[in-house]
């Protein structure tokens, strides 16, 4: 069997193997001790780097790791990035991991309110290039004193010392100062009783990440009742292809798990 050894060096230990069922076998020493460990981790980053889209109080912010050991990391190593401390995510053992090289570790992470991230190198996938992940994080609900470092730590395949990452986190610095650089409504038909679809493109000053919502009100006097609406347009996937509405005039397009509202350019959907 394959495990993880300790993370610092100790007494050996010496273990005792037996058997029960139908022919039970007594306890008995094996023949040497194991997991003493006494080799300090032998690889290292060679890139570790972190950065965060929203630092501001309760947003959600995506959280960016670039990485690439010193020597490939295979099937069941384990990449733990901790001190992500202070957010409002709540406990999540698949918590979506989104980017470049998201597929090495099955586009999820195991996540503990804590501020520990657990990415698991999946079947058939080998962690030896840089690689560009990322996690969508709630903010702290308040200013922290300090924005945290992330530590990284490498378990398996090699093993690779904790030490930290590139950059402070998490400060949660103030208020809500984010802008639409984009915000633009259109509409296909002006005639009374007639089907109308709407289409809006947007642009974030920051990248929003799932489940971020976006908001639309003042939609009024329509006489569409309250529901589902299909959500077209070549950004329809980010929201899942819908969006909840009422008969108030207010319509919500939620980041679909895996997806986020990009910066830099707009995102196009329509409503019918």
């Amino acid at each position: 069997v394959t495990i993880i050894n300790p993370a610092t060096g100790q007494t050996a230990v010496l273990p005792s193997i037996s058997a029960s069922g139908t022919v039970p076998i007594h306890p008995a020493s094996c023949s040497a001790t194991v997991l003493a460990a006494g080799t300090a981790a032998g690889g290292t980053f060679t890139t570790k780097t972190n950065s965060e889209a929203n630092g501001e109080i309760n947003g959600m912010n995506l959280v960016t790791f670039v990485i690439l050991p010193s020597a490939a990391m295979n099937a069941g190593s384990i990449i733990r990035i901790s001190n992500l401390v202070n957010t409002q995510t709540p406990d999540n053992t698949a918590l979506p991991v989104t980017g470049a090289q998201a597929a090495i570790f099955g586009s999820t992470g195991a996540w503990t309110n804590a501020g520990v991230l657990d990415l698991t190198v999946v079947a058939g996938q080998s962690l030896s290039t840089s690689s560009t992940v990322s996690v969508s994080l709630v903010n702290p609900a308040s200013t922290q004193v300090a924005a945290t470092t992330p530590n990284i730590l490498g378990l398996g395949t090699i093993g690779i010392a904790v030490g930290p990452m590139s950059t402070g986190i998490l400060q949660a610095v103030g208020a809500t100062t984010l802008t639409f650089s984009t915000k633009a409504a259109g509409e296909s038909s002006r005639q009374q009783n007639a089907a109308n679809t709407l289409t809006f493109s947007i642009q974030p000053s920051a990248v929003l990440g799932s489940p971020s919502v976006v908001t639309v009100t003042g939609l009024t006097g329509t006489q569409t009742p309250d529901g589902t609406l299909t959500v077209g347009g070549s950004g329809a996937s980010i929201f899942g292809l819908s969006g909840a509405w009422t008969n108030a005039g207010v319509l919500k397009l939620t980041v679909a798990a895996g997806n986020s509202v990009p910066t830099g350019s707009n995102t196009v959907v329509t409503i019918t």
